[in-house]
């Protein structure tokens, strides 16, 4: 769980940024960092940090990242100790280790150790005594090149890191530890950083410039070029993309996306990229996730309405159509384990082919709505009303006509059946005089079948009572 946070946070963290340009390009340090010493290698890369140790083998540098590092002197270029220099040291690199003091003047011979704030070094001019100079007098010095048999060959590495204090270093991504990258270096092993200290990812080869795909491409080659990462891919790549779309890139969210389909990702994971899709106004990337879902759970009534729904909500009728039309084909017992009937079915196919003007595959699905003896009344009635819309849009009128009557028919019959209660409970409750007016209403809205039916209760209930006993006041108005 720690290695996805660690991803939502550096997704959350960095953004996109146009590479460095190289350290003697920037700005010049403060007053405060201007004996900061900054370790240049050979391959470009470069360390800086306030304190510094030289011995025969190596040079360490304190990092603000990764504390100490100690990288193989074989590696080194030279140091700097104002702003600049790059280019001088790079391109001076002879075989002896060569000071440019403050005060333009050069020492040559070989740098020994460093001792407190003071380098010592056997000048060639010295028959092998080591001088003693302060640090503070050297503007930056360059390492000589060692030989054939004891060099350290550079081979060019995948990634460049650089982090937030400018310093750039390359190697191998390896994998994740608790809350830290793991890189392997060639020239200082492996160095541990957390996510607050990277600025950006490059590759290597194109220093210059990001990925072709920004970030995303970089953080994708790394987790799919690292085996420890690569199996929890299916776990990381959905954090990748709500990150990326938490920070508006749209861009990157949409590679990762793409990437994602080579891996098994949980259609739930899916169903959830595809609502943050959609809350980003992305409705294309969305119908793609809906569609991913989909496709793995095609025998689940409730993945074809979720897509049916987008396509809908889209604006993608026929394939909303398409999708709805493929569930009615499938076994009977797929929709009779699921909360969706098929009265529902259709009459979501009949809105969507109103909306695509093919009124005559709409009349189709209603009737069968109609026609079905589970249809609720409140749904009967829905689809009776577009109905009728359907065959005013069409000019039948004579299926028009029979529409009508049926709907008032239905309204007949309900409100017969409504007053038929009344007069029962009214009956039930010894109010006759109410019963008797409840018949009287029928037979005034032309019920006369339903009259008839309350009619013979009320007499029967009549017959039964005591001649002496008087019927209630015709007056009495409780109900």
């Amino acid at each position: 769980m720690r290695l996805i946070t660690v991803l939502l946070t550096l997704a959350a963290l960095i953004a996109v940024a146009a590479p460095l340009r190289a350290a003697e390009e920037a700005p010049a340090p403060s007053n405060a960092e201007a004996r900061e010493a900054r370790v240049i290698i050979r391959s470009g890369d470069f360390l800086r940090g306030p304190t510094l140790e030289v011995t025969s083998k190596l040079v360490s540098v304190e990092t603000p990242y990764s504390g100490a590092v100690k990288i193989d002197r074989r590696a080194v270029a030279g140091i700097a100790f104002g702003p600049g220099h790059d280019t001088e040291i790079v391109g001076t690199q002879g075989e002896a280790d060569v000071l440019f003091l403050t005060t333009g003047d050069k020492i040559s011979g070989t740098i020994t150790r460093t001792d407190g704030d003071t380098l010592r070094i056997e000048a060639v001019y010295s028959g092998g005594k080591e001088t003693s100079i302060a640090l503070e007098q050297i503007d930056y010095l360059t390492l000589g090149k060692p030989g054939a048999e004891n060099a350290l060959e550079l081979k060019p590495e995948p990634l460049r890191v650089i982090f937030a204090n400018g310093d750039m270093v390359s190697g191998t991504l390896v994998s994740f530890k608790s809350d830290a990258f793991r890189l392997d270096t060639q020239y200082a092993g492996r160095l541990e950083f957390t996510t607050d200290d990277i600025q950006s990812l490059h590759n290597v080869e194109k220093s210059q410039q990001l990925f072709p795909g920004g970030l995303a491409e970089a953080f994708v080659r790394v987790i799919e070029g690292s085996g420890e990462i690569r199996r929890r891919s299916r776990d990381i790549f959905p954090i990748l993309v709500q990150g990326f779309l938490s920070q508006g890139d749209v861009e990157g969210a949409l590679y990762v996306f793409r990437r994602m389909g080579r891996y098994n990702i949980d259609p739930y994971t899916y169903s959830e990229l595809a609502n943050a899709f959609e809350a980003a106004k992305q409705p294309d990337a969305a119908l793609l996730a809906y569609e991913q879902m989909f496709r793995h759970r095609r025998r689940q009534p409730e993945a074809f309405r979720m897509l049916f729904h987008a396509y809908a909500r889209h604006g993608r009728y026929a394939k909303a159509a398409e999708i709805y039309e493929d569930l009615l084909k499938q076994p009977t017992e797929v929709l009779a384990s699921s909360s969706i009937t098929e009265p529902d079915v259709r009459m979501a196919l009949a809105e969507v082919y109103t909306k695509l003007e093919e009124y005559e595959r709409a009349i189709g699905h209603l009737r069968k709505v109609l026609d079905d003896p589970q249809t609720e009344p409140s749904k009967r009635q829905e689809a009776r009303t577009i109905l009728v819309n359907c065959f005013k849009k069409t000019g039948q009128l004579d299926e028009l006509v029979a529409a009508y009557t049926a709907e008032m028919e239905t309204l007949d019959e309900q409100l017969g059946k409504d007053y038929l209660a009344l007069v029962e409970q009214y009956i039930a409750r010894d109010r006759l005089a109410k019963a008797r007016m409840q018949v009287e209403r029928l037979q005034h809205l032309g019920l006369d079948e339903y009259a008839a039916q309350a009619q013979a209760l009320l007499d029967a209930a009549r017959g039964t009572r005591p001649e002496d006993e008087p019927e209630p006041d015709e007056n009495d108005n409780e109900e």
